[in-house]
């Protein structure tokens, strides 16, 4: 069952009396549903399009569905980061770009969630130093890596999925041979 965000029965939640705030719920009725038959297909059971409050297209753009950012987006956000500029400053400078805010293809949140998602994916300080605490040889040369990060460790202690070790790959300029560990999750 879909049913309208406007659904159901709210009361206000604000404390100050003389400043309420806005109730969003108008008791819509409007609502599509269905379910899965003996063939495995989908048959639609209801089908209520009619709404109690206006429509505005103009919020379509909240959507899951259709938020996304754009490569190049993606480049200056994650370059802005880089360079001390803070969220919300990395964000008002595509919205200014776009030419306002009905314009961005994507939220606050989402430039949030990219950004805390690259950092995470940087070589932090502990792991530059755990790179070094290792295998040398005798003329102080590296020897081998192995290297897993935290949140791989854990999907395999979780999972224990696929793994595949890979030792196809030709030696590079350093006669060093490279053999990826792969995972693969129940996600692929």
């Amino acid at each position: 069952m879909f049913a309208c965000g406007c659904s159901g029965k709210s009361e206000s939640k604000s404390i100050d009396v003389l400043e309420p705030k806005p109730i969003a719920k108008t008791s819509s009725d409007a609502r599509i549903g269905g379910c899965v038959n003996e063939d495995g297909k989908w048959v639609l059971q209801t089908l209520n399009l009619q709404h109690n409050h206006g429509l505005s297209l103009d919020k379509v753009r909240y959507f899951p569905c259709n938020r996304n950012i754009s490569a190049s987006e993606r480049k200056r956000i994650e370059m802005n980061d880089c360079a001390g500029i803070n969220i919300v400053r990395n964000f008002n400078s595509v919205v200014v770009e776009a030419g306002g805010y009905k314009n961005v293809s994507f939220l606050e949140k989402d430039c949030r969630n990219l950004v805390d998602k690259a950092r995470r994916l940087q070589l932090g300080e502990e792991n530059a130093m755990t790179i070094l605490n290792i295998d040398l040889d005798e003329h102080d040369r590296l020897r081998n890596v192995f290297w897993a990060d935290p949140r791989s460790r854990a999907v395999y202690k979780y999972f224990r999925d696929i793994i595949t070790f890979d030792t196809t790959y030709l030696t590079n300029k350093y006669d060093m041979p490279f053999s990826p560990v792969v995972g693969i999750i129940h996600h692929g």
